[in-house]
């Protein structure tokens, strides 16, 4: 593991994006080569910081791929301790997806590796 670096709230925004390009260029490049739970986790990383939060559906449609691929990704994802599903205030026919602490901090110490080679390369 990298050396710790205290990264602002926008470095950190900017480094999940970057890593969200990163796997769209690979996985534009190489077949089957996306990996729906990474991207999963970056997406409601970045909507929970931007103040929005997402339903399963709209989680599967901004992630791409296919919606049964999508759904194992999240009930192991939930399983591991990463998000957790919750009723939708609103509307019982929803389901809200949200990081549990432990979810939003692997996605903090993966983009502090990023916001780490920038500082380093810098």
């Amino acid at each position: 593991m990298a050396n710790k670096v205290i990264v602002g709230r926008h470095a950190l925004i900017e480094s999940v994006r970057t890593l969200l390009r990163i796997r769209a260029i690979y996985a534009a490049h190489m077949q089957d080569a996306k990996s729906v739970a990474v991207d999963l986790i970056f997406i409601l990383f970045l909507r929970a910081e931007e103040g929005h939060s997402l339903c399963v559906k709209q989680l599967i449609v901004e992630a791409g791929g296919s919606a049964t691929a999508a759904l194992r990704k999240l009930e192991r994802l939930e399983s591991a301790g990463l998000l957790r599903r919750l009723p939708d205030e609103n509307d019982a026919r929803r389901v809200r997806v949200t990081l549990t602490p432990r979810g939003r901090a692997l996605v903090i110490s993966m983009a502090g590796e990023i916001s780490a080679a920038r500082v380093t390369n810098a």
